[in-house]
């Protein structure tokens, strides 16, 4: 393995992005997942390693966090590794263990090595898309089949050093059905959060848990969506049904600042005899066509 010494070419950018949600961390005092009381530890939706400010205290007990600790470390590590490290995006463990150096090992056909600093390859973040609405959202036929879920490619940047044509790096493993638990879990925390603190949802903590239920049902998205200044956006809305029930929905983009895919959660439903959180907005005339959001204006910390 050869170390690269080439100058890498053109100006580093530096990025100044914004958090997208709302600010504070709050007490609950129980599992969010599975309701016990014992053994709990703090919740972060989003995740650390991620950007993530803000948490849940003391809401999540040991077996249901070692669930979905896992879920992250899987996301973090197989999908989002490579624009974190670029990023430079807080971590626990890996500048410790000496993995976190700001350089790729890439290699040609040949087998050929070559160590080389991490800006001086094109970066990209893979992320999956799911071209349809979350089943329960518009009550879908349980039996009827969405198409396959797509991958869509985010650059950071569209030159490469042409020392290294020819090489390439790592491969990345994309589960779809993975993601759109990470993104359920990220939904619904933000949801308990920033919105309503004694929300609970048996269906969407399996989902996030075991998997239980087709992700259709809880997650879709669409692959366009403009780029923002920021580094992720969550938000939130209750969609009017004509029995004066109210379906309760997230939407979620990572990277934002990259023309990103937009994904959309359906969180559960609040009877019409019910009052809604007063800060929970809501959309009385949608439609297919129109359950997609206008960006909030956070006044959060700059990355």
């Amino acid at each position: 393995m050869e170390k690269y010494d080439s100058v890498p070419s053109g100006p580093q950018k530096k990025l100044e992005l914004w958090f997208g949600v709302s600010e504070g961390s709050i007490q609950i005092q129980e599992c969010i997942y599975c309701g016990a009381k014992d053994e709990l530890t703090d919740e972060h939706p989003i995740p650390l390693g991620f950007w993530g400010l803000f948490k849940l205290v003391r809401a999540s007990c040991k077996s249901c966090a070692t669930v979905t600790s896992d879920i992250e470390r899987q996301i973090l590590r197989d999908n989002l590794r490579r624009p974190r490290e670029f990023l430079g995006a807080p971590t626990r463990h890996s500048r410790k263990n000496g993995n976190w150096s700001g350089r790729f090992i890439v290699r040609n056909d040949a087998g050929h090595e070559m160590d080389v600093p991490i800006d001086a390859i094109s970066q990209f973040a893979l992320l999956p898309i799911y071209n349809f609405i979350p089943r329960k959202l518009f009550k879908d036929i349980k039996g009827k089949r969405h198409r396959t879920i797509d991958v869509k490619l985010c650059p950071f940047e569209n030159a490469q050093d042409p020392n290294l044509s020819g090489y390439w790096g790592p491969s990345v493993r994309m589960n779809g059905a993975l993601w759109a638990r990470f993104l359920a879990k990220v939904a619904y925390g933000e949801y308990i959060r920033t919105i309503d603190s004694k929300f609970r949802s048996p269906a969407v903590s399996k989902f996030i848990l075991k998997g239980y239920g087709d992700l259709s049902n809880f997650v879709g998205g669409r692959s366009e969506a403009p780029s923002t200044n920021y580094m992720y956006n969550v938000g939130f809305c209750a969609y009017a049904r004509a029995n004066g029930d109210y379906a309760i929905a997230c939407y979620i983009r990572l990277l934002s600042f990259l023309e990103s895919p937009l994904y959309l959660i359906h969180l559960g439903e609040i009877p019409a005899d019910e009052p809604l959180p007063v800060n929970l907005p809501i959309n009385q005339n949608w439609e297919r066509g129109n359950v997609w959001p206008i960006y909030s204006d956070y006044s959060g910390k700059k990355t």
